[in-house]
């Protein structure tokens, strides 16, 4: 019987997003969330998660837009005083070879460790900005999810030529079409290494525009 996921990312990161998750799986839709191991309101969502004991919890990787969870050198991923950098300064650097993987490998293994030792049973993994799917990143998130004993991740790939569900801005579109090549390359990856991942996935396109209109 195929199964409908909804997942709300961003779980952790703000105490109001947090508790809008929790209404939303109690009394909407949402059927997993993803967590963000260095949220400002990280603590905040695992008490709320530990109230939910049949909510599925996953680990939202992040390696841009907040500050990282690792202690040790990962200065390589840093920019400005000890935040991540954005989406387009990241991917700029990590497509130039100026971002170590072995600081990607390590800080992402300290966001899996800090999710895993807050008692929170990961169901999956997901990325902000979907960038586990990134070329070259594969064999990190396999080890990671090994390590860990997951066997589920997110690969967005949308279909190229769905345009009922989304916005039709430019920037949107061709985002959408980038990540939706990546993603293709990426499932193929994950599945020879024994990682599941949905048939099927929406939410790009509608990204910054999601409503009740985009949903009917």
């Amino acid at each position: 019987m195929k199964q409908l996921i909804i997942n709300a990312d961003d779980f952790g990161l703000h105490e109001e997003i947090n508790k809008g998750i929790i209404d939303g799986y109690r009394n909407g839709c949402i059927t997993s969330t993803t967590l963000i191991a260095g949220g400002a309101a990280f603590t905040h969502a695992v008490e709320l998660a530990k109230q939910c004991p049949d909510l599925s919890v996953g680990v939202h990787l992040t390696l841009v837009g907040t500050k990282p969870v690792a202690r040790g050198d990962v200065h390589s991923l840093i920019c400005g005083r000890k935040f991540f950098p954005g989406y387009y300064k990241f991917v700029q650097a990590y497509l130039l070879g100026r971002i170590d993987k072995k600081h990607i490998a390590y800080e992402l293994g300290c966001q899996m460790q800090k999710i895993a030792g807050s008692g929170i049973k990961i169901s999956h993994i997901d990325s902000h900005q979907h960038l586990h799917i990134l070329p070259g990143l594969a064999d990190v998130i396999v080890a990671l999810a090994a390590d860990f004993k997951v066997d589920k991740i997110r690969v967005p790939q949308e279909p190229l030529f769905s345009f009922k569900v989304g916005s039709n801005r430019p920037d949107r579109i061709a985002a959408r079409s980038l990540l939706t090549l990546c993603a293709f390359s990426a499932r193929r990856n994950f599945g020879r290494r024994g990682l599941r991942s949905p048939e099927h996935f929406f939410g790009i396109l509608a990204g910054g525009t999601m409503g009740l209109k985009e949903l009917h």
